[in-house]
């Protein structure tokens, strides 16, 4: 639904510019999500993404994504398997909880990649 959206807004990461419309792409996912808050039965805050597309709204890498998948910050909407690898085309992150992960990143630079650490 989404995410011809989102790669097309994608620039190339040698940009050091801000990327407005991603900017924008991002304020509306945000203003969509504060619309519809969580409920007993999913809306359309609570659309599934692929990893590519969690990496753009995250400004990071896939293998970033992946990271935070398995330190618990974002949760996959289906059960996996023992040792299952996330394909980059599932579509099985929330974008509630996508949103929600970059608003708390938000105050960093936008211009530059993010680097999620977990604490240890």
């Amino acid at each position: 639904m989404y995410g011809n959206v989102i790669r097309d807004a994608q620039i190339a990461a040698t940009s050091n510019r801000k990327n407005k419309v991603l900017d924008e792409i991002i304020n509306y996912f945000v203003e969509l999500v504060d619309s519809n808050p969580k409920a007993k039965h999913p809306n359309i805050a609570d659309l599934l993404l692929c990893t590519f597309d969690t990496a753009v709204l995250l400004n990071t890498t896939t293998e970033q994504v992946y990271r935070l998948h398995q330190e618990g910050f974002l949760n996959c909407a289906y059960p996996q398997k023992k040792h299952e690898q996330l394909r980059a085309d599932s579509h099985v992150f929330y974008l509630r909880q996508v949103i929600e992960l970059q608003q708390a990143f938000a105050a960093e630079k936008p211009q530059t990649k993010k680097q999620f650490i977990a604490p240890w």
